[in-house]
């Protein structure tokens, strides 16, 4: 499956958050280390909305997801975030803490970077309604597999003028079934068209950008020293993360390594993903 976006809107609602004072306020914190993921007690708390759940139209449903970011101070990964994120009044949705590092020309990366999380979600949200579709027809699958690959470009990189863009997606559905193929096609149909990452990236989804100066946040959500401790997690005894090699997709073939040390322009590389059942029994 191949789209194009020719209006690339995504819904973001961002807030930027400026104080005097507080690198300094901040280095006093105590060093933490982090997980690449882990669960967090507290849910996101955005500084510039408040954060409720969805109302169904028409009886479908619906559901919003709430995410806040902030720094974390390291030296040696400048680029180093750490992000909270929860879908919103939903009952048994824990909240996340997800660690961002956009660094990797210069030093060993330490965690994904954003773009990565973005395909993988791709992926892994494409794989969610592919299996559903199986599960409503009750079909016998032997193994379901999603491999992902989206085409960014950076036009004028590093100047006041720079701009992003997601220029095309490539997604692709491996099933090993004896089912016949018709079956298998409607099971298709029926996963793209309730893949909602996939309608966002395909049509124009309106943006709601507003920002906040110097807010509250810094009382309790300022950014702290830290680092990741390793790339590996765990979650009831399931490894979550860990630094692997690249994928090796069956459906198409990976371009060349595009280096990040220097842009050029337009800056056009591509980003992977190949999502599958860890096969968790619980």
């Amino acid at each position: 499956m191949k789209t194009i976006k020719n209006v690339n809107l995504i819904t973001v609602l961002v807030a930027f958050l400026i104080s005097a004072g507080t690198v300094q306020a901040q280095n006093k914190e105590a060093y933490k280390d982090y997980n690449v993921i882990s669960r967090s007690d507290i849910g996101p708390r955005p500084a510039g909305f408040q954060p409720t759940k969805a109302a169904p139209a028409n009886g479908a449903y619906s559901e919003s997801v709430a995410t806040a970011s902030s720094r974390v101070l390291n030296e040696e990964t400048v680029m180093l975030k750490k992000v909270n994120v929860q879908p919103i009044g939903e009952k048994e949705f824990s909240a996340w803490e997800l660690l961002c590092d956009e660094g990797g020309h210069t030093y060993k990366q330490s965690a994904p970077n954003p773009l990565s999380y973005m395909v993988g979600g791709i992926s892994s949200s494409l794989l969610t309604r592919v299996e559903q579709a199986i599960r409503v027809m009750d079909l016998n699958v032997a193994s379901a597999k999603v491999e992902a690959k989206v085409f960014y470009r950076f036009d004028e990189p590093m100047t006041p003028n720079w701009r992003g863009y997601t220029d095309k997606l490539i997604a692709n559905i491996l099933i090993e079934s004896d089912e016949p193929a018709e079956k298998i096609a409607v099971m298709k149909k029926m996963a793209v068209q309730a893949w909602a990452i996939g309608e966002c990236i395909m049509n124009t989804t309106p943006v709601d950008a507003q920002f906040e100066y110097n807010t509250k946040i810094w009382e309790t959500d300022s950014a702290r020293p830290g680092k990741v401790a390793g790339p590996d997690s765990f979650d009831n005894g399931l490894k979550i993360s860990s630094q692997g090699n690249s994928p090796q997709p069956e459906s198409f073939s990976l371009g060349a390594d595009a280096s990040m040390e220097k842009f050029t322009d337009p800056f056009i590389f591509e980003v992977v993903s190949v999502s599958e059942s860890a096969n968790d029994t619980q």
